[in-house]
């Protein structure tokens, strides 16, 4: 097949352009639009990714996946072998096919990290984890292992740190491998806006910042880390249920423990969920775009995506038969609550 590498300086030049380019739905198929609402893609394929880093991943046919760049070029020749998910810091995890093991790839689609590890996570400020024969370590994106092999466990490289696992519980090193942060938590998270989310023993969640110090004086049965100065908490409301709120980086609640689940801040608006329906609110609480859809995702340059129906599907397993609702006509919307729709003009 015939290939073609377009430089890293000019595949870094038109990420701008590709985070203009919204998905759309013609049927059953989809293609990509402009913010002027004008086809650039028109919709032939199975199913599309958003934009990220520049390029998108597309399913062309029934299986079978290209990587799209918004100059015209769709490159296949990486899906040969591999299977791959999104591009993240550059670089996009790819799991071999006939061993199954993990490396990774650059933005030219040359294979940076070979591919034998047993899982991988996806990069993050450089680095990213590693896992072979039970153990964890770090790479850089010349493959290179800077973190040894040593960990039961690890998680993304943010702030400066790795959350890793050693004997059960979980701590913090550097990028020198030095423990920044004893090994004396049940479970933890990546740093996210220099503060981060750990458990103990007793199952309760609480901040900390790069020194280990506690913050904010209290814990709670949930936390998720930092979005956007936002973090959210819950704490239970009987047996097995939680009730949500929100607090700041200053740890004051901002928003009431009063809410169905919130997801991460983006754009300003978090998904959250109620009487199983999941809308959008504000940093206060408020609802500021109805609770209407089957399931929604995070805003992403103006738009986000949501469900606006299920489909009943039924399986058979021997004797027993089991139907099941699953999501189906997926939408994008702005920040408005509206659709986006492309005019059936493909642009120049």
């Amino acid at each position: 097949m015939k290939t073609f590498l377009l430089p890293l300086i000019y595949l870094l030049s038109f990420q701008l352009i590709s985070v203009e380019l919204i998905p759309f739905s013609k049927g059953d198929k989809w293609g990509f639009g402009d913010r002027f609402h004008n086809i650039v893609y028109p919709a032939n394929f199975f199913s599309v990714s958003r934009f990220t880093e520049g390029v998108a991943k597309v399913e062309t046919q029934k299986g079978s996946y290209a990587f799209l760049y918004p100059v015209g070029t769709m490159r296949s020749e990486l899906f040969v072998h591999h299977e791959s998910r999104l591009f993240k810091d550059g670089m996009v995890a790819i799991q071999n096919r006939q061993s199954k093991k993990w490396g990774f790839a650059d933005i030219r689609l040359k294979i940076a990290v070979p591919c034998i590890y047993d899982q991988a996570g996806d990069f993050s400020e450089g680095m990213a984890w590693v896992k072979k024969n039970g153990k964890t370590g770090y790479v850089n994106k010349e493959g290179e292992l800077i973190i040894p092999l040593l960990y039961s466990a690890g998680k993304d490289f943010k702030d400066g740190l790795f959350p890793v696992e050693k004997d059960g519980r979980w701590g913090y090193i550097d990028k020198e491998g030095k423990v920044r942060i004893g090994f004396r938590y049940k479970s933890a998270e990546p740093f996210s806006e220099k503060i981060a989310v750990v458990s103990d023993d007793l199952k309760q969640f609480f901040f900390i910042d790069d020194t280990g110090k506690q913050l904010f004086g209290r814990k709670f049965d949930f936390c998720a880390s930092f979005s956007e100065g936002i973090a959210t908490v819950g704490i239970k409301a009987g047996s097995s249920s939680l009730l949500y709120g929100a607090v700041n980086t200053e740890g004051k609640l901002v928003i009431p423990m009063e809410c169905g689940f919130i997801y991460p801040f983006s754009e300003g608006k978090a998904v959250s969920c109620l009487n199983n329906k999941y809308g959008y609110i504000d940093k206060t609480g408020t609802a500021v775009i109805p609770f209407e859809y089957y399931f929604a995702e995070a805003f992403d340059n103006g738009y986000a995506k949501v469900w606006t129906s299920v489909r009943s599907i039924t399986e058979k397993h021997g004797n027993v038969t089991s139907t099941m609702n699953v999501l189906s006509s997926p939408v994008y919307i702005n920040h408005k609550n509206e659709k986006y729709i492309c005019n059936e003009i493909k642009t120049p």
